[in-house]
């Protein structure tokens, strides 16, 4: 993959250059479409760790009991929204293993995070659609996104494709739309939150108000009403991610991190002074930045988005690697913002 990745970045310098650009665009398309498939076709039938061990046992408990007496009981300890996903699936189209439509979910969300590639680096390049069609292309590439969402089998992608939703809206100065799109992603997964330093940016520049914090809670509640009408407990579905908060206790899962280098005896003293710490940090960060640095350049909310997804994980105990992913993403959409 990574020989795949420096041939591409000699193909988009080459693509770069003066010339016709709707030649380029088409050569663009038929190196790599075909790359794009055939990683997702080879990886289709890959059977992941966590698909056998969670994600197989919740739908078929969905197959088994139907969707109005599954989703009243505690059968997932993921957020609702990523269960109507597979409850939709197992209802609509029970002839096609559950693992190959998890497998698409998560493409459609590779597919929403290239357009939002696309119409990120796009806002900066005022050069034609070239490169910020090989951002969206480079990213479809990505070798931790395959690994994720192909091998792994995992829904990273929903979230994080959100989040660049997030950002692609913030860029445009439109408050209603950063917010929904974070809404979104937090009702997917709570790792949307390490993108909490830049929306704190936001707030101090004046690009967001208080007000707007109700949007994504509001966005939560709602994904959570079929649930509470299927009789789960509003305790239970609104303390979901505390619970998923304290199911392992190891202070890094692989994680490139400050904790990984640290004796697990240490977790109880540093779970909570690990978050202390990160949040001074990150506060000091976004003060520091709202303070100096522009609102109005564009590239600087890629870069700071960027600092946010990745310092965070960082910096907080208790992160898989995989917590990184949306920092991969992220580092996309600078690097074509600036090249």
């Amino acid at each position: 993959m990574t020989i795949l990745q420096s041939a591409a970045i000699r193909i988009f310098r080459t693509l770069s250059a003066p010339g016709d650009p709707k030649a380029r665009l088409a050569i663009l398309s038929l190196i790599f479409s075909p790359i794009i498939v055939l990683t997702r076709a080879y990886g289709m039938d890959i059977v992941s760790g966590d698909y056998t061990s969670y994600l197989e046992k919740w739908v078929r408990v969905l197959h088994d009991k139907g969707a109005a007496e599954a989703y009243g009981l505690k059968f997932s300890n993921y957020a609702p929204l990523y269960t109507y996903l597979l409850g939709l699936s197992a209802a609509l189209l029970p002839w096609i293993p559950a693992l190959f439509t998890i497998k698409l979910y998560s493409f459609a969300g590779e597919i929403l995070a290239a357009v939002f590639m696309f119409r990120i680096v796009a806002l900066h390049r005022k050069d034609g659609p070239v490169i910020p069609l090989l951002a969206a292309y480079t990213l479809l590439i990505l070798p931790s996104l395959i690994l994720n969402s192909t091998v792994l089998t995992q829904c990273d992608i929903l979230w994080s494709s959100c989040l660049l939703g997030c950002l692609y809206h913030a860029m445009r100065k439109n408050s209603l739309g950063t917010m929904i799109w974070f809404g979104l992603a937090i009702s997917f997964k709570l790792q949307a939150v390490f993108l909490g330093p830049f929306l704190a940016i936001l707030f101090l520049w004046g690009d967001l108000s208080p007000r707007h914090l109700l949007i994504p809670a509001g966005i939560y509640i709602l994904t959570a009403l079929p649930c509470l009408a299927a009789g789960r407990g509003i305790q239970d579905v609104m303390t979901i991610y505390l619970a998923q908060a304290d199911v392992f206790k190891e202070l890094s899962f692989n994680a490139p991190n400050i904790y990984y280098f640290i004796p697990n005896e240490h977790y109880e003293s540093l779970k909570w002074g690990g978050l202390a710490f990160a949040g001074m940090i990150m506060s000091a960060f976004a003060a520091i930045s709202a303070r100096k640095i522009s609102p109005h350049i564009r590239e600087h909310y890629a870069l700071l988005a960027l600092i946010s997804v990745a310092f965070i994980p960082f910096l907080i105990p208790k992160m898989h690697e995989r917590y990184f992913f949306a920092a991969d993403v992220a580092a996309i959409q600078l690097a074509r913002c600036y090249w």
